[in-house]
């Protein structure tokens, strides 16, 4: 809803030549990876964009950070969606109903999408299937063809892959920092930041500890 209320304060989006959405949901730890990223997603023509996309329960575009261009902005489902968008209390019907939903949207209505970072590699489904295994082997190797022959298999590669999303990206999402919902082991990350980004580190997690006392 959020978005739909920047949105709606553009006026007549149709005149820009892209828009970006962006929310406060992820730290930028190399903000001059990003800044790269966002140079080289120029150079493409897809009509929507994002950072990630994940393929859990079919392939999105993750919302954090999504870029539309001219051709989707004028897109008559582009507007349809939009006025659609009413304030869910239930995040898991935001994610069905808007994330997963505008990516389903737009592919119906024939708009070209692309994801910056998705799991398609064989290393990085690999990397994956091992995290989710926890060091079983077996498990491994069979998450490994599992997500392969089904890619919906493939879960959220903020959470599983924050490494690569760290390396490739220059970002991290918070929720990672701050609950690591699915019990990733997260020592690497801080022995492989700067002062600075330890800093910035830091100041997100006190963010969220004072939101959540107050």
């Amino acid at each position: 809803m959020s978005y739909k209320t920047g949105l709606l304060e553009l006026g007549d989006w149709e005149i820009y030549d892209e828009v970006l959405f962006v929310n406060d949901s992820f730290v930028t730890l190399d903000p001059d990876r990003l800044l790269a990223v966002l140079g080289t997603t120029m150079l493409r023509n897809e009509d929507v964009w994002g950072l990630t996309g994940s393929h859990e329960k079919g392939f999105h575009l993750q919302s954090y950070f999504l870029g539309f261009r001219k051709e989707a902005l004028a897109h008559p489902a582009f507007h349809r969606f939009w006025a659609d968008v009413e304030v869910l209390a239930d995040k898991r019907d935001i994610i069905r109903r808007y994330e997963r939903g505008l990516s389903d949207c737009l592919k119906a209505a024939g708009l070209s999408l692309h994801a910056v970072f998705a799991v398609v590699a064989w290393s990085d489904i690999v990397c994956m299937a091992w995290r989710r295994a926890r060091g079983h082997v077996l498990l491994a190797l069979f998450g490994s063809a599992q997500m392969l022959i089904f890619p919906r298999q493939r879960r959220n590669p903020t959470h599983y892959l924050w490494d690569r999303c760290l390396d490739r990206l220059g970002v991290v999402k918070v929720e990672l920092l701050r609950t690591n919902p699915k019990g990733l082991c997260l020592d690497e990350l801080e022995a492989q930041l700067s002062a600075e980004q330890k800093r910035i580190l830091a100041l997100a997690r006190a963010d969220w500890v004072t939101k959540k006392v107050s």
